[in-house]
């Protein structure tokens, strides 16, 4: 059976900010689903924390709600593997009203990759050489 969030969920090219109630940099959306959102934070949370963050949306793009509150569930984290200072965190959506899953839609339209690219490794020919 196919994990449904791997298959909705939108790698994004751009990394808003997700900040906390007080204003403070958590970390950076990295991918989003109707389902949930992979964030690269700066500290670890604990699996079944319930959060509410806010992703602050790119200024210079079309987004009907430049900050977009969400509440979450963290599901899981472990360190980033790219730096040893950051960890991955995976949240779930508890609920989702309709108004927050077309804005979900709206950034994965606008910062997602084209889910049908699929980047291949060019290899000079070997009478090129």
């Amino acid at each position: 059976m196919k994990n449904q969030r791997l298959e909705d969920r939108r790698q994004l090219h751009r990394y808003p900010h997700i900040m906390d109630a007080q204003g403070k940099l958590l970390g950076y959306l990295a991918d989003i689903s109707l389902h949930g959102m992979l964030m690269i934070a700066h500290h670890a949370i604990e699996p079944g924390d319930i959060q509410k963050f806010w992703i602050h949306l790119p200024k210079h793009l079309p987004f009907h709600q430049p900050i977009f509150p969400i509440t979450v569930e963290i599901r899981w984290f472990r360190p980033y593997v790219h730096q040893d200072h950051l960890f991955v965190i995976g949240c779930q959506f508890p609920d989702l009203p309709v108004a927050d899953q077309k804005l979900i839609q709206e950034i994965q339209s606008l910062l997602g990759f084209d889910p049908d690219f699929h980047p291949t490794r060019y290899v000079k020919p070997l009478d090129e050489a």
